[in-house]
Formats: C-alpha cells, structure tokens, sequence
C-alpha cells in the first residue's frame, strides 16, 4: 500500500470519552480526536490504488520523509539511522525501547523532540552552503526562510517550537535586511499569536506553554 490508496478497515473504535486519564482524554479532544482503533495487517483491506494523483500537503510530506528515511538509512547503520532520523524530524517511532529509556534516565530525552536548537542547526548548514556558493548575507536568509525553512516545517509536521523558530526567525530577518533595529520580544510575540491564530486549541497544550515560556524564561 501507498499514498493515497483506499482501504477499508475492519475495527471497533474506542471513543475518546471513554479514556479514564483525564489529562490524556483532554489532550486528545484538543487534536480534535474523537475515536481510536487498534489495527493490524488482517482488518486492512485494499480497495483501490493511487486513487488521487494530485500532490498534496500529506503526499509531499510523506515524500520528503521518506526520502530522508532511506538515505538515513542507507549511510548510517542501526541504532543509530532511527536516532538520527528522530533528532532531525522528531519522529521517534522506530528509535530502540532501550536507547528511549536511557534518554528518559539521563534526562535528555528533549533532544529527541525537534526544537529551536534543531532549526538553528538545519539553517547553520544551509547558511555556510549558500556563503560557499558567494550568497550574500541578505540573500541566504532569504533563501532559507522563504524556501529552506518551510520544507522543514513540512518534514516536522509543524510542530510548535518549529512554528515558533520560523516565525521569529522570518521576522528578525526581515528587520535585518532593512537595516531596522531588530527588538526579539516583538517578533517573539507575534509568533505566539500566529500560533494560536492558527490553531486555538494549541494555548491548552502542554508542547506550547513550555516552549515558550522556556524562550520568555531565556
């Protein structure tokens, strides 16, 4: 099966009302998520393959990361391709149960979560190619926030701290090209906002509250 192919499953749903943690039940009505099954390869049935052909959000995505994937895959050997991809999107799916515990028993599991130190990085790399290929200062960052950036955003499925990085960062930049004193609380600010603009149900998460006030705290 792929992208796009239409399958049928064969599953109870288990409502989210019925989940006894409160603090998860809330968590989950918060993503919007009514329901959860439990499947497997006996209920899923294939109907039809590559029923849409045209490239969306969810293709494009699944696209790049699975292409990251494989070439993680292909240069880097197990455990560490699976790290490796998980400290670059924050996909930690298929990172070992015993590399997970000791990260939790060290107390740096955040490293696995994609963060502002992760973007920092991602456009430090890109920053030093484009000086390599003789892009000036105002162009790289240009180039990295308008086209680099958003591919990112994409790959770590946008999440909060990744929302925020960009925000500020396209912002700051902006003010640096025109040469305008660049004030951080402001373009801080106004990624919050952007935020929750977007999506409401972000404010009540726990991922966004310590974001940013771990950024406001720094």
């Amino acid at each position: 099966m792929g992208i796009h192919d239409e399958i049928v499953i064969y599953a109870k749903p288990s409502l989210t009302g019925n989940i006894k943690a409160e603090s998860y039940r809330n968590y989950l009505f918060s993503k919007n998520i009514s329901g959860s099954i439990y499947i497997n390869s006996k209920n899923i049935f294939l109907i039809n393959k590559n029923i849409n052909t045209r490239i969306t959000l969810t293709k494009f995505q699944l696209t790049i990361t699975s292409y990251i994937y494989g070439r993680i895959k292909k240069y880097i050997d197990p455990p560490c391709d699976s790290l490796s991809y998980a400290m670059l999107t924050g996909d930690k799916k298929d990172v070992y149960t015993e590399i997970m515990n000791l990260f939790r028993s060290t107390g740096i599991y955040h490293l696995l979560a994609v963060s502002g130190d992760h973007a920092a990085i991602i456009i430090l790399i890109f920053y030093t190619f484009l000086s390599i290929l003789g892009f000036n200062y105002s162009r790289s960052l240009m180039i990295i926030f308008v086209v680099i950036f958003p591919i990112y955003l994409i790959v770590t499925d946008f999440q909060v701290s990744i929302q925020r990085t960009y925000i500020m960062g396209f912002v700051s930049s902006i003010f640096i090209i025109l040469k305008r004193d660049t004030n951080l609380f402001y373009p801080f600010i106004l990624s919050m906002y952007l935020v929750v603009f977007l999506n409401p149900s972000e404010l009540f998460s726990v991922s966004f509250q310590l974001s940013y006030s771990a950024v406001f705290g720094i």
